[in-house]
């Protein structure tokens, strides 16, 4: 419609007019400045956000000075006698088959156990650690046709099943510590084949309660000793600012051990004598307090 009204009135301006070259100068300036703002945005946001997934990455100026601080370190030591006595039993028995070989060491368990119940020890001092059966082997040679001679070096290697190991290891958990090398030659004539992995320490409630004592200590020692260098230096103790602590509580190891011969002898040899000594406990302290 405009185009004819054109035509017949020869007219060029109104709608009729065709947008010229400053019409397109304009939408490419546009397209520019769409561009630009986004490589500026899309810059902006990778140095807002980490590359570690997207997350933000905040800078803190702290306005307060650093504090001036004292650090030093608290030590106490002390020695107490074990309460606590821990060792393994192992009862092993190889039969013909898998079958036979487990029942003779539950006979044999059977019998230590009742041994050691006969010595005061209860179901809850002596625990299983581990029970497992395994077939035992044979390694030989042979010709590859077993009905005919060969010569050595055509011979080939084979194994072969020859029985069953069953074993069952027991622990022996007791605060009875005297008494523990009764225990054990209790165990080895009722059936233990092996006996070893003594130790002694303290029970946890022990543990506890020293440790709570011996850091009060330790830590008083160190506060002490922050006053001391502090009223040196003409300056005034005030709150800790941190404090850390390291706790060192070894157990005895025992060298004794039975094996499956020390039966042979046990009817006509003494009682076993096991002894503890005291055992060593401290704890320290690394603190930090604020001066002024």
């Amino acid at each position: 419609m405009c185009e004819g009204h054109c035509q017949d009135t020869g007219s060029q301006s109104g709608c009729c007019q065709k947008p010229g070259f400053g019409f397109f100068a304009k939408k490419i300036v546009m397209v520019i400045a769409v561009i630009v703002l986004s490589v500026l945005l899309t810059t902006y946001s990778l140095s807002y956000f980490g590359a570690t997934g997207g997350s933000k990455q905040n800078i803190y100026v702290s306005a307060q000075p650093e504090k001036d601080q004292i650090s030093v370190t608290g030590t106490a030591k002390t020695s107490i006698q074990p309460n606590l006595a821990t060792a393994s039993l192992t009862i092993r028995a190889q039969k013909n088959t898998a079958k036979e070989a487990q029942e003779s060491v539950a006979q044999l368990t059977e019998k230590v156990r009742s041994a050691l119940k006969a010595k005061g020890i209860t179901d809850e001092e002596l625990q299983t650690v581990s029970f497992y059966t395994y077939p035992v082997t044979k390694s030989w040679k042979h010709c590859i046709d077993l009905t005919l001679a060969c010569k050595d070096d055509e011979k080939i290697w084979d194994e072969k099943i020859i029985g069953y190991k069953t074993s069952h290891m027991l622990k022996l958990e007791t605060d009875k510590t005297s008494k523990i090398g009764e225990y054990l030659d209790a165990a080895v004539s009722g059936g233990a084949t092996s006996v070893g992995s003594i130790s002694f320490g303290l029970k946890d409630s022990t543990q506890e309660e020293v440790k709570s004592q011996l850091l009060t200590e330790a830590v008083k020692k160190a506060k002490s000793q922050a006053e001391k260098i502090a009223t040196a230096a003409g300056s005034k103790l005030l709150k800790p600012i941190q404090i850390s602590e390291s706790y060192y509580s070894p157990y005895q190891q025992s060298s004794y051990e039975y094996d499956g011969m020390a039966k042979a002898v046990m009817a006509e040899s003494a009682p076993t004598e096991i002894s503890s000594s005291p055992i060593d406990i401290s704890i320290s302290v690394s603190a930090s307090f604020e001066i002024e």
